[in-house]
């Protein structure tokens, strides 16, 4: 394949991706697209663009995990996504690598449980978390002064 036909056949495959389209994505793939086009692009949008099922036929059609130093491991640990996050983690992504390159972008929460080697499911560290930030903005909302009504002049 020369470069030209295989950069539209990468920009193709990204475009389904975005789409979330997967019968799209397999039809490029099966036509010749590569999985790993541009540095892994393709896993890396599929995890940004939070398609699950995109992202399990990218990793099965052997796009690398640990692309981006495991940015796509980031982006749905960002995204809360815990099942994507979970597969991830199962098919070897690096929590380790991850923290240190994409770690200080992550909550406190998250990423304190993840370099404790938490072994509770990440859906519940994510509720959590969301439900700390709930209360703190919460309580933020009541000491704020109401306004109370206009003077009459």
């Amino acid at each position: 394949m020369f470069g030209l036909e295989k950069k539209t056949k990468g920009y193709e495959l990204l475009s389904a991706i975005v789409k979330g389209d997967k019968a799209a994505v397999e039809t490029s793939l099966a036509g010749g697209a590569d999985v790993s086009f541009e540095n892994d692009l393709p896993l890396l949008t599929a995890a940004f663009s939070g398609h699950f099922e995109i992202l399990t036929l990218l990793v099965e059609k052997g796009a690398n995990v640990h692309a981006g130093e495991d940015e796509a491991l980031y982006y749905t640990l960002r995204a809360r996504d815990h099942r994507a996050s979970a597969y991830l983690i199962e098919k070897g992504a690096n929590i380790e690598n991850m923290l240190k390159n994409h770690g200080k972008r992550l909550d406190r929460e998250s990423r304190e449980a993840l370099k404790a080697g938490s072994t509770q499911p990440l859906s519940e560290i994510f509720q959590q978390n969301h439900a700390r930030m709930r209360q703190s903005l919460e309580s933020k909302q009541r000491l704020k002064p109401k306004a109370g009504p206009k003077p009459r002049g």
